[in-house]
């Protein structure tokens, strides 16, 4: 048995394909991380087939987004895609399968994980997360307003990253955790007039998860070394995982999508975070084209 489950939720079209291939190739490529890591994925039903089957254990998991307690009341009952990342954790035989791993990661598609990370040493209670950007003034002051109006304590901890890396019962209660808080958001939060960034229901899982997190008597690290920029210039070794952000510098995950870095000439081996990005999602693609036929 690996020792750490790299949880991660795959839609079912070739944007997302293609990246999750790309962070799949950041693994395969690397021989320690290959024999420590396994995907546990969760995917619609029809996209099984697409998947490698290598370090990957496939999770056909409904599509939680379809739940009412998982849609917007003040927005017509909208559909939330992104809250399907966490669908695994109300999943019984995906939870019993994590719970076979030491460490879970959970990790985005649009991402690619650094061999460092086998480096890290993580203690129980510890959670291990990257620097989000999805706050201002005011979205700081009403995520401590919500947390109040739940009755849950804030510890001013802003900002939590996506990418959460732990004990798996700790990465587990967390998990289950923000679950229950996001009910609140789409019961009671965003009217229409409402966006970004003061107030965006497009990140209701960050923000959900900033307010478990902040209850919770988890020590919650945010460390910069998890979700790097792809676009920023820094070593690999310096970095546990890499996380594609909006905008268009090198590495764009939407310039590679729109064809930008074909045959592009890199290094076999690259030591800069913005060609291990490309590197990983050029051979990334080469994969995806094979497996899909």
């Amino acid at each position: 048995m690996k020792k750490i489950a790299a949880i991660v939720y795959v839609p079912n079209n070739d944007w997302y394909l293609r990246q999750f291939y790309s962070l799949y190739y950041s693994v395969m490529s690397h021989p320690e991380l290959r024999q420590n890591i396994d995907f546990i994925i969760g995917c619609p039903p029809e996209a099984a087939f697409l998947m490698p089957s290598e370090n990957c254990h496939i999770t056909h998991l409904s599509n939680i987004s379809e739940l009412l307690q998982y849609r917007f009341k003040k927005r017509k009952n909208t559909h939330h895609p992104h809250i399907n990342s966490w669908s695994h954790f109300l999943d019984e035989a995906s939870v019993d399968f994590i719970r076979r791993y030491p460490l879970t990661l959970r990790i985005d598609v649009d991402c690619f994980i650094s061999p460092s990370i086998l480096d890290l040493d993580v203690e129980l209670g510890e959670l291990f997360t990257g620097k989000g950007r999805y706050t201002t003034m005011q979205t700081r002051k009403n995520l401590r307003a919500t947390a109040e109006k739940l009755d849950l304590r804030h510890r001013k901890i802003h900002d939590i990253g996506s990418t959460w890396f732990g004990r798996t019962d700790d990465v587990m209660y967390a998990a289950k955790s923000s679950l229950i808080v996001s009910e609140h958001f789409f019961e009671h939060e965003f009217e229409d007039a409402e966006g970004w960034p003061t107030w965006h229901w497009g990140v209701t899982t960050m923000y959900a998860g900033e307010i478990a997190l902040n209850h919770s008597d988890l020590d919650v690290k945010i460390n910069k070394r998890f979700d790097w920029p792809s676009f920023a210039k820094r070593d690999l070794k310096d970095a546990y995982s890499i996380h594609c952000l909006h905008g268009n510098k090198y590495f764009s995950k939407a310039e590679h999508h729109n064809g930008a870095y074909r045959g592009k000439i890199l290094p076999a081996d690259p030591t800069d975070c913005r060609d291990f990005a490309c590197h990983c999602s050029l051979h990334g693609d080469q994969l995806f084209q094979a497996c899909s036929g």
